[in-house]
């Protein structure tokens, strides 16, 4: 759910159309995509040693505070 509020997505999903609209060319926009790519798996695999470690609940409530406190500030 909080990758929908954030739009995390589209962005996933769109990588290379994205990047080629503003302004990088294909191999760039490409090679952008799969940066973006390599660094989700790596942080997907530093976020499971950091529930393992200090549990879901509570990364759960910190992140999900986090991405409300910055979601609200981004608005105002």
């Amino acid at each position: 759910m909080f990758q929908q509020l954030t739009g995390m997505n589209m962005i996933m999903f769109y990588a290379p159309i994205l990047f080629t609209t503003i302004g990088f060319g294909n191999h760039a926009s490409f090679m952008s995509a799969l940066i973006t790519g390599g660094l989700n798996v790596a942080a997907t695999f530093i976020s499971v040693y950091g529930s393992d470690k200090w549990g879901r609940r509570r990364l759960f409530f910190r992140g999900g505070g986090l991405m409300l406190i910055f979601q609200v500030e981004k608005h105002l």
